[in-house]
């Protein structure tokens, strides 16, 4: 799938539209002409013929050459939005920004399991944290298509799990990954993209309500939530999190981190 196929809409806000002067002045035919053009540019580029888009929309080729003036630019061959083109382009930059961390994720990922399954290692240092119980010793003997889409399955990943650190340090880590979304933090979110099979930019959501629930502070402001536990083990926590939430997880519609003003 193409970057493009990847970015099936663009934000649209409401309190931006409300306040831009040049979008009050329009009258409601006007307005909704300007959102159809806007549609339109976001799927194929519209023609830099005036009386063209006119026939194409169906409405008088004076009132489609004034929203065009207003609101869009002659670029070769055709008319564009700037604002709707610095978004896309933004938002290009994001997915590959997403999509090369991922890639750089999972070579990390293969080399040390090719490194681990040499050495012979035991046990591996991404496996679950859970242990099959005598009730239920079969408990890590699914096939790996299973255990990817089990959402019982833990949340594992280097940001998680460096086995010397303390509860408390992990957890601090852990935050300091998601505010400076570093290459720690992309790690998580593909593994558990592959894991739980949800979307990349869902999963994001999900880490991030997650960090803001924890870490939100106390009524003294001297500690955050998570410091009140009397134990904290973030893989833990973020595992019953997704294991919690997978429903709603499954049924939200994408969500997009970039805010744009398109009016």
């Amino acid at each position: 799938m193409s970057i493009s196929e990847k970015m099936p809409a663009f934000q649209f806000y409401p309190k931006d539209w409300f306040s831009d002067l040049k979008v009050k002045a329009l009258t409601y035919e006007q307005k909704g002409i300007y959102i159809e053009l806007l549609a339109h540019s976001w799927l194929e580029p519209l023609s830099a013929d005036t009386d063209e888009l006119a026939r194409i929309f169906n409405i008088n080729s004076d009132i489609m050459s004034e929203i065009l003036e207003r609101f869009f630019v002659k670029k070769d061959d055709s008319f564009i939005n700037l604002k709707l083109e610095n978004y896309r382009d933004e938002k290009i930059k994001y997915l590959k920004k997403l999509s090369n961390a991922g890639k750089k994720g999972n070579a990390k990922r293969w080399k040390t399991g090719n490194t681990k399954a040499k050495t012979k290692t035991s046990p591996p240092d991404n496996e679950p944290i859970t242990t099959p119980s005598p009730s239920n010793p079969s408990s890590t003997s699914t096939s790996s298509s299973s255990s990817t889409s089990n959402i019982k399955n833990n949340i594992s990943k280097d940001i998680l799990e460096k086995k010397d650190l303390s509860p408390k340090q992990k957890m601090l880590n852990f935050i300091q990954s998601v505010i400076k979304q570093d290459q720690d933090y992309f790690n998580l979110v593909q593994f558990i993209v592959e894991n739980k099979k949800i979307s990349n930019i869902l999963v994001q959501q999900e880490i991030n309500k997650f960090h803001k629930y924890w870490t939100e502070k106390t009524l003294s402001g001297k500690k955050q939530k998570w410091q009140l536990e009397k134990t904290f083990e973030v893989q833990r926590r973020l595992t019953t999190w997704f294991n919690n939430n997978y429903g709603k997880i499954q049924s939200s519609s994408d969500f997009d981190p970039l805010k744009a003003n398109i009016s």
